[in-house]
Parts: structure tokens; sequence; C-alpha cells
């Protein structure tokens, strides 16, 4: 049981990665909601995301099974600046700053928002996909380069909104 989606006219040249993204399109995840494809017992992975469906088998009518998961997804949505790690700061040369997250994972906009300056308790911060407003105390991400925060899910921000 659960939600079903069908996807026509796909070519045996598609890839799995092309194929995921059309099912998170479909399911319309955001922020860091991914879907997980399961074929069978197989589970499409990172190394299967070049592979297209016909190397891997796929024929007219093939069933999976979707898994929606939290996965790091390491862009801003805004800007597209890519998250990159950081070198450990016993690395960093003396009299250098250690070199400050691009996206930000697991934050509260009051903590972010005094790191860019600001004063804590007057920031007012809408998702980036949703347009949500974000509540002080919610763990969201966000981009040091152009200033945003989204949710790691829209849809479970949604819920429990409704739950207040």
């Amino acid at each position: 049981s659960g939600n079903t989606v069908e996807l026509e006219k796909l070519e045996c040249n598609v890839t799995i990665e092309t194929l995921i993204a059309k099912v998170e399109a479909a399911f319309q995840c955001s922020g860091d909601e991914s879907c997980q494809l399961i074929w069978g017992t197989q589970h499409l992975g990172q190394t299967d995301k070049a592979r297209t469906l016909k190397t891997l088998g796929f024929e007219v009518q093939t069933q999976l099974m979707c898994v929606h998961t939290l996965r790091d997804k390491s862009t801003c949505p805004t800007c597209r600046a890519a998250s990159e790690k950081l070198e450990a700061l016993n690395h960093v040369p003396r009299g250098h700053q250690p070199q400050r997250a691009t996206v930000l994972r697991d934050v509260n906009i009051g903590a972010v928002h005094e790191g860019w300056g600001r004063k804590w308790n007057a920031c007012m911060y809408s998702c980036m996909h949703c347009q949500l407003a974000i509540n002080s105390h919610e763990k969201v991400n966000a981009c040091n380069i152009c200033r945003c925060f989204w949710h790691k899910s829209c849809k479970t921000a949604r819920a429990q909104r409704g739950r207040l």
C-alpha cells in the first residue's frame, strides 16, 4: 500500500540517475527528500546511477518500490553552491582562518543569523522550497553564500505545523 506513480515513455537508454530524478519530481520531493529505488531485492544506489534501464534488464511494465528518505543533497536550492568537505582544524596553517562551510546542515536560523552578524532574535525567514515560515527552533539547512534557508523535508515541516 502507498502511493503509485507511473512513468510513461521511458527509453531503454535512460539512466538510473534520470529515473530517480523523474520519480522524485513525480513525488514532489524537496529539500533533502529523496527516493531510494528498489528492484526486486536489488537496491539501486550510487554505483548504478550511470547504468541504463537496458543494461539492468528492465522490461516494459517493470515495477519498482520507492522508499522515501532524507539524504544530504549538498547544494543550495537558490545559488546551487555545493557543500565542500572542510579541512580539519588541525590542518589549517597557522595564521589562516578555517574555511567556513558553504552549506550548513541541521542548524537553527537564530544561530546562523547571528553568525552572519545580525541579531539572533530579529530574524524571519521562509523556506526556499515551500515558502513556509521557518520557526526559530526548527533544524534546517542554510547557505553561507546567498544566506538562505530550507527545510530538510517540507512535508515533515508542514505535518509538524498541523500538529501544533
